[in-house]
């Protein structure tokens, strides 16, 4: 339920009119999440060699903040502020493109290794949610419960 309430005021946060969606940096959105996941969620801020490795170097990403948890749960978000909107579908393609990626990486370890754990984490990479607002693309990789929330809330 708590997590469910993150998402509602996250997306209160968002919510509005395009001008204040342009006001919402990454930093911003990450902060609210957070903020809704607790103090011991372990959640780890992504650094710069992990986004270019990962998204790719890109002239037209002015901000950004990934984050993930340490636990290895395989929960992640992440807000991609862009100079123009007109890049959304680029950036987008380029974190479904890391999301297939991972889901292959978590797939081929879990066809060595079954176990619970490995398909929960295909259940949340089948269920990752990826979209944009105005200028922020947004990605989210969690319980699928959750994603599905996500998208029907920040769609309305």
């Amino acid at each position: 339920m708590k997590k469910i309430c993150f998402l509602f005021v996250l997306l209160l946060a968002f919510s509005g009119c395009s001008r204040e969606t342009m006001d919402m940096t990454p930093e911003k959105a990450a902060e609210v999440v957070l903020t809704e996941y607790g103090e011991n969620t372990g959640f780890v801020r992504a650094d710069e060699d992990f986004l270019t490795t990962n998204f790719g170097s890109r002239d037209y990403v002015r901000e950004s903040a990934v984050y993930f948890s340490e636990n290895g749960d395989g929960n992640e978000f992440g807000f991609f502020r862009l100079s123009d909107e007109q890049y959304s579908d680029e950036m987008i393609a380029a974190v479904e493109e890391y999301i297939n990626s991972e889901r292959q990486s978590v797939q081929s370890l879990a066809s060595l290794y079954p176990a619970d754990e490995l398909s929960d984490r295909l259940q949340r990479f089948d269920s990752a949610t990826v979209g944009h607002m105005g200028d922020l693309v947004y990605y989210f990789i969690t319980e699928p419960t959750i994603a599905k929330n996500a998208v029907r809330r920040f769609r309305g």
